[in-house]
């Protein structure tokens, strides 16, 4: 029964397979519960439904959520069901297919043969060393082998090349041997002599580490580089295939991988972006490029309507680019993932001059003396015969290049880009090596190609016998030669009935239980002769050994023991001459170590003469202690203070230090400096500023050290400089060198305190001792023997750790006095006092070397790893570097490096250090672009935008971010008040919680949205921005500043704010208005009272109609008043009035009416 089934996400997620997170794959096994199951038991329950599931396929790769699955019984499938992962079976279904396949078993049948070992040599064959010596195949690759590797190789090839049968070969290689190198070397060889060889092993690890080693070999042997830095290495004949996820392909090995090498085939086969196109595009523009360059200018005539266009130089140099670059990637991938057998070695060097003729047409084309004028003459003309270095000649040669190959590789049968199915067949057809694990193997069972004769299994005593069946059965193989080592760790069965069977068992144990003959790799390379003995003798039988050391060179040895050094007897055997020791005796600072040269020298005629088997000791083997003399780090102001303490050395401690010459030197320098402070400040805050300065901070680059005593003096010192400069202990720093060394507080931190001042007993010996020093100090005893030496010999280090300058600073003069008074007196150092402007020049010596030396070396150090990206991110990281220093200074130079340095980020992708280079050039826009389209950075975006000036971009990417604080200020900055509008509505719409910040920064942009519609005289737009101010008041008081109280009144008639609008028009005097606007806020009474004040005043000076209408608009309001108020208005008011004025007959029979009522009522 087939289910399609869809999963919730897996509970557990992490399996035996690694790492990685869980997907389901076709092969899984599945147990389909209607519960949880935590254990055997709970299928057993009673009532409990589930079922044996496989996995047949994957309908979403990417979730792996949605699987079809294969039950084992009718299941039905209800909500709170789980799935349980069990193993992978695809494995063992293989295994049983191939069980039952009996296709080629002829290697089977050699195996399963009980007297093999009669049938291991063939009496038919003639091929021995010389014959296979004699085969076209890199016998240097041997070279490179030691003898049983080279033995072991050797007897393969010859059994090999046998067709009369079948055989089987085996390697055995301990760890640490060299069995991968020693397969790799074989596969290599192999392929070189033609045979098709398929190599496996039983994991997707070991497999890819293999073919790595293989590639490794190919590309030193054939790499092509090309004139114009183009490489390639021909691969065609290696191919691995696998799942790309479970062999981790990385770029390394992924010219060999099958679905990368057909992915770029497809390309390079296609009628657009193939070799066909590409060359017929490359032929026609050398052909035509004249005729083609006038129909261009042509067309831009009668296009643009102008006399401008670009010269022909400009148009060839376009044309160019456009066609060559196409074809140089496709004609080197054609190379690449093509075998160059297939191409044939005639067309192959073909492509490679043809690379080389548009290398060098590149070159002349994009020189800067092209006259276009001329160019047009060399393209229409014949090539001089004696001028092979003519654009004419180049052109010729290329376009012969090209049409031979035109026709060579079209009579090749290629497969159809379309049929992926067939460029996968062609690329097995072609290959000679075919990598993949045993499992996979079976794929090939499937495939029609030319039979592979041998098989190669490395780890093979790691494979179950049963799992080397797949590839054993394929057809036409002869040979198998099988690697591995029986001693390690077997394959992992977890069935106990597969265990008691022998499922587990390699082809590799079978072999040796027949008593089939193995190679043996027996020098050891990886362990320490003490580490191998007792693998060697548990489980090798003594056979293999430790790799032979003739010569033991040990550097530094005056920081090992003595004990230490007497345990090199055992490396090498060569006493007479293999053993050189090398070191300074003067820097013995580490604890418990305190020798001389002539003490190594005893302990080697002691210890290591003794083992020799005469038993003899033969004086004349004592070597020679040699001296160097020259000194190459520093120069003579360094070394002369350095020999000063050597010479207190000498004095006191003559058995403590070897007595040897001065050294010399071949440059001069300036002294050493001492710095003192005056001002009982912190030395290391006055040079750096603390921490947490708020000036200017320029810290040591990679070239300088500060270095102090141990390590509380280093913690002490990072709490005030931070991370502004490398600080080391002085035991650190042995055996390394800067180009500057700070040495700080050394005498301050000294164990020897005060009593430092036994040097002026030395200085007094030898008549240094001024009047002015003082003349009463304690004389050298033996108790303070140890420490002195250990501190001399600590200070004699950090001395010597520089190349060029060297500081010395003391927070406390008093404890450095004695030996500062010494150098003094013998002229060896300079005094400065430690102010500012020391502190200041300090600082830009550091920052010059210490950035030049750093980027610079770095530069160079990944050119010559061949890392293009990280060369080029050193060198724009040192052109930052140099600008930064020209900045304030040279301000054409600091846009010079800058500017370079941003193009250089840009185009190995470090776009945000590419974003900010153009900032620092005030290229704001461009910065911006790169910010908000490849980084994503919407707050740098819209910051970049602002300061271009571009206000528009940069209050959308605010608005897109909801930075809302950020987006209306940059809006009135723009004067983009319809957008902030906008904004704003869209921020009310959908944001629930307004802060009072939001709702400030909102009122402040409105205003100035009206006031900038008021000072361009819309007062309709200013409206539109004052109605929505956050309160009344907020528009009254904007309104009234500007004088706009007609507007405020119609706002407030709008709002339904009537009182307050006819308190306004009362202000303004409008009579009527405020009438009309006191009857809409229901005040009749005021209303008529209005009216009617306002008609006898005008009535008096004129009986004209609109007194009329005042009377009309009065009476309306009458009716509305109430019973009482009427009564008054007709009594008091109304009545007077009409007799006093002319009333028109309208008017009068309105009264009589309303006098009938009153007298009615």
């Amino acid at each position: 029964m087939v289910f399609d089934v869809s999963v919730g996400p897996w509970k557990n997620p992490f399996s035996e397979r690694g790492k990685d997170a869980y997907q389901t794959v076709p092969g899984d096994l599945l147990v389909l519960v209607d519960g949880k199951p935590e254990s055997i038991s709970d299928l057993r329950r009673v009532g409990r439904t589930w079922a044996l599931s496989s996995v047949k396929s994957n309908e979403d790769d990417s979730t792996s959520l949605t699987i079809k699955v294969k039950a084992s019984k009718p299941i039905e499938f209800q909500e709170g069901m789980f799935a349980v992962f069990l193993m992978n079976i695809t494995t063992q279904k293989r295994i049983w297919n191939s069980l039952h396949i009996h296709r080629n078993l002829n290697i089977i049948k050699e195996v399963l043969y009980s007297h093999s070992a009669l049938k291991e040599n063939c009496n038919i064959c003639s091929f021995g060393y010389d014959s296979i010596l004699s085969q076209r195949y890199d016998q240097h690759l041997l070279v490179n082998l030691n003898e049983s590797q080279r033995a072991a190789i050797m007897v393969v090839l010859c059994k090999t090349q046998c067709c009369h049968g079948s055989s089987v070969e085996q390697i055995r290689g301990p760890p640490g041997t060299g069995k991968t190198m020693t397969v790799s070397v074989l596969l290599f060889i192999l392929s070189q002599m033609n045979n098709r060889t398929l190599a496996c092993a039983p994991t997707n690890v070991a497999i890819v580490q293999l073919a790595s080693r293989l590639l490794c070999l190919v590309r030193e042997s054939f790499h092509i580089t090309m004139a114009s830095g183009d490489y390639f290495c021909p691969v065609g004949d290696v191919v691995l295939f696998g799942t790309k996820e479970r062999l981790n392909v990385s770029t390394n090995i992924e010219e060999i991988f099958l679905e990368h090498r057909v992915k770029r085939l497809v390309e390079c086969l296609g009628p657009v972006t193939g070799w066909k196109h590409c060359i017929r595009s490359m032929i026609d523009m050398l052909e035509n490029c004249v005729s083609e360059y006038y129909i261009f200018v042509e067309n831009e005539l009668l296009k643009k309507k102008q006399q401008e266009v670009k010269s022909f130089i400009e148009f060839m140099r376009d044309r160019f680019n456009c066609c060559a670059l196409p074809l140089r990637r496709c004609i080197i991938t054609f190379c690449t993932h093509i075998s160059k057998s297939f191409i044939g070695e005639y067309d192959f060097h073909n492509i490679i001059s043809l690379l080389d003729n548009l290398s060098s047409l590149e070159s002349l084309l994009f020189q800067e003396n092209v006259v276009s004028e001329d160019l047009q003459d060399l393209f229409t003309s014949e090539p001089m015969q004696d001028d092979r270095f003519s654009i004419s000649f180049v052109r010729t040669m290329s376009l012969s290049v090209l049409t031979t190959l035109q026709q060579s590789l079209d009579e090749l049968t290629l497969p159809s880009f379309l049929n992926k199915y067939a460029i996968t067949q062609f690329c097995f057809e072609r290959a000679s090596v075919i990598f993949c694990t045993t499992s996979s193997s079976h794929k090939l069972h499937a495939v029609s190609m030319e039979p592979l004769d041998i098989l190669v299994i490395d780890e093979a005593a790691q494979l179950k016998e049963a799992e080397s069946i797949i590839p054993l059965q394929l057809p036409g193989m002869k040979h198998a030669i099988l690697i591995g080592d029986e001693h390690q760790l077997p394959v992992v069965v977890n069935s106990n009935v597969c265990i008691e069977s022998g499922f587990g068992r390699s082809l590799f144990d079978r072999l040796s239980s027949l008593g089939h003959s193995k190679h043996l790799l027996n020098v050891q390379y990886r362990m320490h002769p003490s580490i191998s003995v007792f693998p060697n003798r548990m489980l090798k039988n003594g056979n293999y050994g430790g790799d032979q050391m003739d010569f033991v060179y040990i550097d530094e040895v005056q920081d090992l023991s003595m004990r230490q050094i007497s345990l090199f007897k055992y490396i090498s055997q060569n006493v007479e001459e293999g053993f050189i020791f090398a070191g300074d005796t003067a820097q013995t600072i580490a604890r418990g170590i305190d020798f001389r040269f002539q003490e190594i020298r005893y302990l080697f005629y002691k210890e290591f003469l003794s083992t020799r088997s005469n038993g003899k000791r033969e004086k004349s083997l004592l070597s020679e202690i040699s001296q160097l003399k020259q000194n190459f780090r520093t120069h003579a102001g360094v070394l002369d203070l350095a020999q000063s303490v050597i010479d207190i050395l000498y004095c006191y401690f003559v058995h403590s230090v070897d007595n040897l010459e001065p050294e010399t030197r071949l440059i001069s320098g300036e002294a050493p400096v001492l710095l003192e402070s005056g001002n009982n400040e912190n030395a290391i805050v006055t040079i750096f500023g603390g921490s947490e300065s708020s000036g200017e901070v320029v810290g040591f680059g990679a070239e300088q050290v500060i270095l102090v005593r141990d390590e509380r003096a280093k913690i002490e010192i990072c709490e005030y400089i931070g991370k502004q400069a490398l600080v080391l202990t002085i035991l650190e720093c042995k055996g390394l060198e800067f180009h500057d060394v700070l040495l700080y507080n050394f005498f301050g931190t000294s164990p020897l305190k005060d009593q430092w001042r036994v040097i002026y007993a030395y200085m007094k010996k030898y008549d240094w001792l001024d009047e002015k020093l003082p003349q009463s100090f304690p004389t050298f005893t033996e108790a303070r023997r140890g420490v002195l030496c250990s501190e001399l010999k600590q200070l004699y280090v950090a001395i010597t750790r520089t190349r060029k300058r060297l500081w010395i600073c003391e927070n406390k003069e008093g404890l450095s006095k004695p030996m500062f008074d010494y150098w003094k007196m013998r002229g060896l150092v300079q005094t400065k006092k430690l102010d500012d402007s020391v502190a200041q020049a300090m600082r830009v010596v550091i920052r010059s070397g210490g950035s030049a030396f750093f980027y610079e070396m770095a530069t160079m150090c990944f050119e010559r790893a061949g890392d293009t990206i990280w060369e080029k991110l050193a060198k724009a990281s040192g052109l930052r570097a140099f600008a930064d220093q020209m900045r304030g200074t040279n301000h054409e130079a600091f846009k010079s490096y800058v500017r370079e340095a941003a193009r250089i980020f840009e185009s190995i992708g470090k776009l945000e250090s590419a974003a900010s280079s153009y900032c620092d050039l005030r290229e704001y826009e461009r910065a911006g672009k790169i910010y908000l389209s490849k980084c994503g950075k919407i707050d740098a975006t819209a910051e970049c935008f602002t300061l271009s000036g571009c206000y528009s971009d940069a209050a959308e990417a605010y608005a897109k971010g909801d930075m809302f604080s950020k987006c209306l200020p940059v809006c009135i900055k723009g004067k983009l008040f319809d957008k902030g509008m906008q904004y704003i509505e869209y921020w009310k719409e959908h944001v629930n919680v307004r802060s009072k910040e939001m709702l400030k920064i909102g009122q402040e942009f409105l205003e100035n949205g009206a006031l900038d519609y008021h000072q361009h005289k819309d007062p309709k737009s200013m409206m539109k921005f004052v109605r929505a101010f956050c309160s009344m008041k907020s528009k009254r008081v904007f309104l009234r500043s500007l004088g706009r109280f007609y507007d405020l009144l119609s706002l407030e008639e709008e709002l339904g704010h009537f009182l307050e609008a006819a308190e306004l028009a009362r202000s303004l005097g409008d009579v009527i208005k405020e009438a009309d606007l006191l009857e809409k806020a229901g005040q009749f009474r005021e209303a008529a009272v209005l009216v009617l004040g306002f008609g006898d005043c005008h009535g008096k000076q004129s009986m004209h109609q609109s007194w009329m209408i005042y009377l009309s608009d009065y009476l309306m309001m009458v009716r509305k008043c109430k019973k009482e108020e009427i009564d008054w208005i007709l009594l008091t008011l109304m009545k007077p009035i009409c007799f006093k004025l002319y009333i028109t007959r309208c008017v009068r029979k309105e009264l009589h009416t309303w006098n009938m009522q009153f007298d009615r009522n």
